[in-house]
């Protein structure tokens, strides 16, 4: 066996042999011991070498100390928890791996031992004068700050790292420190995705850490921001599961509270509403409808800011937005910007039908009314909407007296038929037209006074210039 593979397996064996002794609950004292001095004297040469960063001098003298009193004078945990500095000093200097691990699960091994210790009071805590309950919530923070090491230093298993998170808490309670927070959120989260807990085991534990976290922020000052800061920690974690563990209540209970901080911020409350919506809460809970009409309220003023910031640059939105204020001159204006910045057709044919019905139906600029609708149906084939508007301009226009007025219901049915003929989609709205002006057309007593008869053709008066053939009403 050559010099390097010689100290390689002398290394792992005085790791295996430190094992050894940990698994045995070593929890001896040097008090009254043979080798007392020796110890002690070890322990204060370590210790000091330890603060001065020498840690080859240190290992040298703690493995002394160690093994002799593994619980040094009974009143103190250095011996375990500087042995943890020790072995991860030892893992930083060599790149074998086997030596590695056995370093590191030396490191954690000395975490048991103090545990174990606490637990058998073989280490001694004053405020506790007994109390094992006390003894266990020691307990429950050795294996908080084990499971540190474990999820931070080594990357272990996220099972393996619940598992002592979970004992931990169940120990130490209000006790836990802010350290196991994130540790904890991310072995929930792996163990939850791979099938390993389930929902309620999430939830449960999730709680308790909020729970714990709200008492230490309530009762100790000095930790406030420690364990605020770590709570957000966990929530990151739990946030990438908590659409598959939480339900409606969860979220507004995690949400809502920042409406109150924020109460002038809209977008917030955009965000709040829209993903509560999509938790499926259900909208008749109360919460849901005061969020509601704010939110209504919001949206409003939203869309009517992003419209005007699209009108700068965007003549037809601009356009819309002067017809929904009454200002139609405008807006006319706005679509003929339009139609003048743009090549396509189809968009050509909706702004001069935009510009068709302004003039008719708001400003009873008849003739301009048919122009415009006469130039949509141009720009778009088989459009039968420019016609039915051109029929409703003829029979809503009052032209001439009662008999030009019943001509030019026949001229507005013309163009409802061709409509209708021309496109399939404006069929029934153009029979409905028609139906409604059955009764609408010449009375034949009256035409027969102008020496008129069915299927003559006259011209209508007034702007509408139109020829028909006169078809007499039924009644």
């Amino acid at each position: 066996m050559n010099t390097s593979s010689f100290l390689r397996f002398t290394m792992i064996s005085v790791v295996i042999l430190t094992l050894s002794s940990v698994v045995g609950a070593q929890c001896e004292t040097w008090i009254d011991h043979p080798k007392q001095d020796e110890a002690e004297g070890a322990h204060s040469i370590y210790r000091q070498a330890l603060k001065n960063d020498n840690f080859s001098l240190a290992e040298e003298n703690w493995r002394v100390a160690y093994q002799i009193a593994p619980a040094a004078d009974g009143r103190r945990d250095y011996h375990f928890t500087d042995g943890v500095k020790i072995y991860k000093w030892l893992a930083e200097q060599t790149d074998d791996e086997k030596l590695k691990k056995a370093y590191r699960d030396s490191a954690l091994m000395m975490f048991d031992g103090a545990a174990e210790c606490y637990r058998q009071q073989k280490i001694s805590v004053s405020k506790c004068a007994g109390d094992q309950e006390c003894y266990d919530r020691k307990v429950g923070f050795i294996l908080g700050r084990k499971a540190y090491e474990m999820y931070y230093t080594f990357n272990m298993p996220r099972d393996k790292i619940y598992e002592n998170l979970k004992q931990s808490v169940e120990l130490a309670g209000n006790a836990s420190e802010y350290i196991i927070y994130e540790p904890m959120g991310a072995a929930l989260t792996a163990l939850f995705q791979r099938d390993e807990i389930d929902a309620v085991e999430v939830r449960t534990q999730h709680a308790l850490l909020k729970q714990i976290a709200a008492h230490n922020i309530a009762n100790k000052p000095r930790y406030k921001d420690y364990y605020e800061s770590a709570l957000k920690r966990l929530d990151r974690q739990i946030n990438k599961v908590e659409d598959e563990v939480y339900d409606c209540d969860y979220f507004v209970d995690k949400l809502t509270p920042q409406l109150e901080e924020y109460p002038d911020s809209g977008a917030l409350l955009r965000e709040v509403y829209e993903t509560l919506l999509d938790k499926d809460c259900d909208t008749s809970m109360q919460v849901m409808q005061d969020l509601q009409v704010k939110y209504d309220a919001y949206m409003l003023k939203y869309r009517d800011k992003v419209r005007r910031e699209l009108a700068k640059s965007n003549p037809n939105i601009a356009a819309k937005l002067f017809y929904d204020e009454g200002k139609f001159e405008k807006a006319l204006q706005k679509y003929e910007e339009a139609i003048a910045t743009t090549d396509d057709e189809d968009k050509m044919a909706e702004y001069y039908f935009s510009m068709a019905s302004i003039q008719g139906r708001k400003l009873k600029r008849y003739s301009d009314a048919r122009s415009s609708a006469l130039k949509a149906a141009q720009y778009r084939s088989n459009w039968g909407r420019p016609y039915l508007l051109i029929g409703d301009l003829y029979a809503s226009a009052k032209c001439g007296d009662s008999w030009n007025q019943r001509l030019s219901i026949l001229a507005a049915i013309d163009k409802y038929r061709y409509a209708r003929n021309i496109d399939p989609e404006v069929e029934s709205t153009a029979n409905r037209r028609i139906a409604n002006y059955r009764n609408s057309k010449p009375i034949e007593s009256e035409g027969f006074m102008r020496g008129l008869k069915e299927g003559d053709e006259v011209e209508v008066g007034c702007w509408i210039g139109e020829t028909v053939k006169i078809r007499f009403s039924e009644n």
